[in-house]
This record gives structure tokens, sequence and C-alpha cells, in this order.
């Protein structure tokens, strides 16, 4: 798998949204009967925000990062100010030692395919660094955990997402001061 790249992080405004999408279909007969499909296992997320101060410095970053990715040709990794760290989260079985790192939200959860700064604890106890790896969002264990352990972990996630639309439009408003005007980003699996 190509590595992707971390979005920079920068402070972003308040009014920042994320909507969850299904693509649910529904048909209603005469009778009022109601059938519904989706064909999605995972929800798309959209991420709408906005960058309210860059420094001269950190506009060419942030068009450079854009700019390198080809607009919305390359999928990236997203650092989301509200939803990226999980304590102790128990984590589902792929296969005997192979973990899948998640994201929870509510009762809800989502695989994630990037994590850094992870602990992992097999029944409670924190397992040495070197009895594990990590890639793409999963835990391989070295030798498995015995059977019926739980494995928990802690970690930081980040969304791989890209730009919904093909631009960015940032706006300058004095000689080292910008901001950006809506930044749109879709989550990608």
């Amino acid at each position: 798998m190509v590595e992707l790249r971390k979005f920079p992080r920068f402070k972003i405004a308040y009014s920042s949204t994320k909507t969850q999408k299904w693509g649910t279909a529904i048909q209603t007969s005469g009778s009022g009967k109601v059938r519904t499909l989706t064909n999605r296992i995972y929800p798309q997320w959209l991420i709408s925000c906005k960058i309210p101060a860059l420094t001269n410095e950190e506009q060419n970053e942030l068009l450079g990062f854009i700019a390198l990715g080809r607009g919305a040709f390359t999928p990236f990794l997203w650092w989301d100010h509200e939803h990226h760290h999980e304590y102790k989260a128990q984590l589902p079985m792929i296969t005997p030692g192979i973990y899948q790192a998640v994201m929870r939200i509510g009762g809800y959860a989502q695989p994630v395919s990037y994590i850094e700064k992870v602990t992992v604890f097999i029944d409670g106890q924190k397992q040495a660094e070197n009895a594990y790896a990590v890639s793409n969002g999963r835990i391989r264990f070295s030798a498995s955990p015995p059977g019926g352990a739980v494995v928990t972990a802690t970690y930081d996630y980040w969304w791989k997402v890209m730009l919904q639309s093909d631009s960015i439009a940032v706006e300058q408003l004095n000689a080292n001061l910008a901001k950006t005007q809506t930044i749109k980003l879709v989550s990608v699996e």
C-alpha cells in the first residue's frame, strides 16, 4: 500500500461540520410499505471546515500539499480535531493474531486505516512494542494472544479522505495573513 501523506495540522475554525451519509434508497409502495437499500458497509463522512488564519508560510504549505496530491486525485490522511483518539478500545479480531483498530462514535465502531502512538493491552496487561507490528490500521502480533483474550489499544487515528472537489480557495487578508474558503473533504476506504 502506498503511504498516504498527512494534511498539515492547522487551527480549524469552530464552524466546521461533519455529515454522515449512507446513500440509502427508499422506496414506498402505494399501500405505504417501505423498503430500504444501501450498498454501503460504512458511512461516507463529509467534512467541511475553514482555516481562519494562515501565515504566508502556512498558505504555501497548504497550497503545495494540495498541488502535490493533484487536487482530488490523491487521498490523504486528515487529523480530525474532535475524533482522533481512542483509549483502551476493544479491537475486533480479523484472524488469530491480527486485530483491527477502530474509531468509536457513540455505540458505533468503524475501522480506521492509519494509527500512531499505539499502546496495546491483552487482558489489561500492557504489551511490549516488539510484541506486535502496526500497519494499515491493523495490529499483528508476533505470537497470537490466547483464545478468548481481550485485546484493547490506545492510539491516535487519522481519517483517510480526499478533497470533494478538485480545488481549494485561499483569500489573502493582508501582507502575512490569509484564510481559506470552506474546504470540503470526503472519507474514502
